[in-house]
């Protein structure tokens, strides 16, 4: 835990509101940039002597001789051992191998302001910089099911708090604002399945959660 004199030293380019009195700080946390995190995985799949196949819809898996064959539109596919990752469509396939996910459906929002210069050194939970100069400021949690709308009431909430703690933002513009679905456990922890009745399905899902809530099913 810090105090407010200490956060100061980790910002030296940009204020703090009069209503920030300290924070906490891990040198363990950070942030990744979600579209070149996706390619470095893909590419890491490719050189480990897999094949990406984009675009194509697992419309359903059955067992099958042993094996699993997975549907999709443009054929069949087999496998000694399949891994559903495919966030809140990952119930519906993975019921029928016999597992239960167990979670819920949350909007949040989040704005993003025209580029800047480094100002924010650290990333926190709400407000971080991209690498492009970008700030982005979030993030709503709200349970509306599968709308995902924006709202000016969300946009005006998410910038008052980020100008709450850092002032110098109010001479920043806002640029964009877009939301997306979370899949969230009753737990707010990821779930790692295996099934127990079809040996070599798996299942996993998660958002928002730490390893020290990680729930793991035999």
């Amino acid at each position: 835990m810090l105090s407010r004199r200490e956060l100061e030293r980790l910002y030296p380019g940009i204020r703090l509101g009069k209503d920030v009195t300290g924070g906490a700080f891990s040198a363990l946390d950070g942030h990744v940039n979600p579209l070149r995190l996706l390619m470095a995985l893909q590419q890491g799949c490719v050189n480990a002597g897999g094949t990406v196949d984009r675009g194509r819809r697992v419309d359903g898996i059955e067992v099958c001789g042993g094996q699993f064959r997975l549907y999709l539109k443009t054929g069949v596919v087999h496998a000694a051992r399949v891994v559903i990752a495919a966030g809140e469509a990952s119930r519906v396939l993975a019921e029928p191998l016999g597992m239960t996910l167990p979670f819920t459906l949350q909007r949040g929002q989040i704005l993003v302001t025209e580029r800047v210069g480094p100002v924010l050194p650290y990333p926190s939970d709400r407000i971080r910089q991209t690498a492009g100069g970008t700030i982005m400021i979030g993030g709503t949690k709200e349970n509306v099911g599968r709308d995902t709308g924006t709202t000016a009431n969300a946009a005006a909430s998410l910038a008052a708090r980020a100008i709450r703690v850092f002032p110098d933002l109010a001479r920043v513009s806002a640029v964009r604002q877009w939301s997306g679905r979370r899949v969230i456990t009753p737990d707010i922890a990821p779930i790692y399945e295996r099934s127990s009745r079809f040996p070599g399905a798996y299942a996993c899902i998660c958002h928002s959660g730490g390893d020290a809530g990680v729930l793991s099913r035999p």
